[in-house]
């Protein structure tokens, strides 16, 4: 997933991690019965933090299987 952000294009790769496929299918997984799914955002998060913990939501929420 890439972003711009001052002419410089941001890359996110969230499916590298074993623990953040595991969530995405946690993720899926809930969102298939109806249930609620929610990211924590930690209180000191700065606007690096932010766009990481959007794009990290917006890949959970793509629809794409995760293997």
């Amino acid at each position: 997933m890439a972003k711009k952000d001052n002419n410089i294009e941001k890359s996110y790769d969230f499916g590298k991690s074993e623990f953040n496929r595991k969530m995405k299918k946690i993720y899926q997984e809930r969102e298939a019965k109806g249930l609620p799914n929610s990211v924590d955002i930690p209180n000191d998060a700065d606007a690096d933090d932010l766009a990481r913990l959007r794009a990290f939501g917006e890949w959970l929420s793509d629809g794409q299987p995760v293997d």
